[in-house]
């Protein structure tokens, strides 16, 4: 945990890893796994916090990492924020991948679900600022024209950075994950009726977005949800309640915003 100074490490004959056990280890650019690690779970004291899992948070030095084909789950906030990871294989033997398991991992270009993987968490992609394409096993999701979502199309996985214009959320999708634009160069998007939440940082450095269309039915705006896009104006629904942090930061486009009375 932090030890900032870490370059590697060789754990061949682990079988477990604990939540933040290589938290912050900015300087840690290799790592050995062996094919007897099963698991990377939260310790104990990070299960009584509800916390557990980010392994790897803030490795920003790490490229490559193996995984073992004996790994049920890849845990929440695994790799946030490790923006240098190029290249990682998710086992065969994954069911689920957590929320926030990939976060802000810019380096990725391309990445595989596994034919076992059913549960994919919010934002496990988000932020992704390189991840063009999915190559999809599972019968739990699917991709359309590059985008990943659902098998049912309730909810919107991750939009590919490539993508570039106008996009419209299919009116049968009720949830977006977080990040899900981010760094795209969608220009607007027409959002669906059905959504109630804006995610964190869901359209963050959509440099070339100067227009969302937003249902009356959003009550919530997440954390950077609109930060350093190019809107000008936009127009809150009335019966939103909450706006995240730095929602709108770096907008310097903005000219004119409503804000209805129940978000005062």
């Amino acid at each position: 945990y932090n030890c900032s100074s870490l370059r590697s490490i060789s754990l061949p004959a682990v079988t477990s890893i604990g939540g933040y056990a290589f938290y912050g280890c900015s300087s840690l650019s290799e790592i050995v796994l062996g094919d007897q690690l099963t698991s990377m779970v939260s310790n104990a004291y990070h299960s009584q916090l509800g916390n557990g899992g980010y392994a790897f948070y803030g490795c920003t030095s790490l490229t490559t990492i193996y995984l073992s084909a004996a790994l049920s789950a890849i845990p929440t906030g695994t790799f946030y924020g490790c923006e240098n990871l190029e290249s990682v294989v998710i086992p065969d033997s994954v069911t689920s991948i957590g929320q926030y398991a990939f976060y802000g991992c810019a380096g990725l270009t391309e990445i595989n679900i596994p034919s076992a993987v059913t549960t994919i968490g919010t934002g496990a992609f988000g932020a992704c600022l390189g991840l063009e394409t999915f190559n999809v096993y599972s019968g739990g999701y699917f991709v359309s024209d590059g985008v990943l979502y659902d098998i049912d199309m309730t909810e919107l996985i991750k939009v590919p950075v490539s993508f570039e214009g106008e996009f419209t959320v299919p009116d049968t999708v009720t949830t977006i994950q977080a990040g899900a634009f981010a760094g795209s160069g969608v220009t607007k998007v027409t959002l669906p009726e059905d959504l109630k939440s804006i995610g964190t940082g869901l359209f963050d450095g959509c440099t070339e977005l100067a227009e969302v269309v937003l249902p009356d039915t959003v009550t919530t705006i997440g954390d950077y949800a609109f930060r350093n896009t190019k809107i000008s104006s936009i127009n809150l629904p009335t019966g939103l309640t909450s706006i995240g942090e730095s929602a709108f930061a770096g907008c310097t486009a903005l000219e004119s915003i409503f804000i209805p009375y129940s978000i005062l």
